[in-house]
């Protein structure tokens, strides 16, 4: 064999070498190729992921300062109705002791008039005119019993309304 012919084989071994590294290499770059696109989807799969995370939190986040922004108004009108409330028990309080007292002053008039009917001379005139001055505070009795009775409603009406905001605000929390 001439050394043409053993250079001539060793090229063609070379050859064969190279072409099963060019195979192997095809082969490798396909499995790298493939893992890529799996790796690729899996990525695009967690940005989506993060994208809806980040969109439920800022949802969350908005609900959060709603529902406190809510919860402050709902404190603030709690407080003014039992501000409200006070001063209506107060209103109510006050006209009880005024009826109190003009019950007690519509008494002693009527028990000083019996008196003074059984112990002293009457003239027939003397009964319309005590009649006339008694009438003014009988008027102002029932005024009062009125006011009374108003001052009872919008209380109870404020009870009501601080009870809806307190059961509201538990609700929320």
């Amino acid at each position: 064999m001439s050394m043409f012919e053993v250079e001539q084989i060793q090229q063609k071994e070379l050859i064969s070498k190279l072409n099963l590294q060019i195979v192997e290499l095809e082969s490798v770059l396909g499995r790298f190729t493939k893992e890529n696109e799996k790796l690729n989807l899996k990525l695009d799969e967690e940005k989506k992921k993060l994208e809806d995370l980040q969109f439920r939190m800022a949802e969350e986040t908005i609900d959060k300062s709603t529902l406190e922004c809510k919860s402050a108004d709902d404190d603030s009108r709690i407080f003014e109705l039992e501000e409200a409330l006070a001063t209506a028990r107060d209103a109510n309080e006050a006209a009880e002791a005024e009826l109190a007292k003009l019950r007690d002053e519509l008494i002693k008039a009527v028990q000083t008039t019996e008196t003074g009917v059984a112990t002293e001379p009457t003239t027939a005139d003397d009964g319309p005119k005590e009649s006339e001055d008694l009438a003014p505070e009988l008027r102002g009795g029932d005024e009062e019993k009125q006011d009374l009775q108003s001052a009872g409603e919008l209380e109870t009406h404020l009870q009501e309304q601080i009870q809806e905001l307190k059961a509201q605000v538990q609700v929320r929390t």
